[in-house]
């Protein structure tokens, strides 16, 4: 289906925790975030890698980078 399912869509890059700790630990806390949608990429954990990203779909940007950021820092223990 292409219909719209918000009104705006962010995604904010996961990237490791400084302390080198696997996110996939703490995924039941970003996902906890409404509308929130986990894409890992498998890659083992170090610190500043990319391994993943958040998306959210909100009604307005603002509301969906803020859940995504949520997110996101739930994801590397940043909150």
């Amino acid at each position: 289906a292409t219909d719209l399912t918000g009104n705006a869509v962010a995604t904010v890059n996961l990237l490791g925790a400084a302390d080198g700790s696997d996110p996939r630990s703490r995924a039941a806390a970003a996902l906890s975030v409404a509308g929130a949608h986990l894409h890992l990429y498998g890659k083992a954990a170090r610190p500043g890698r990319k391994l993943g990203h958040v998306t959210v779909v909100a009604d307005g940007i603002e509301a969906a980078l803020a859940a995504a950021r949520t997110a996101a820092a739930r994801l590397t223990g940043d909150t």
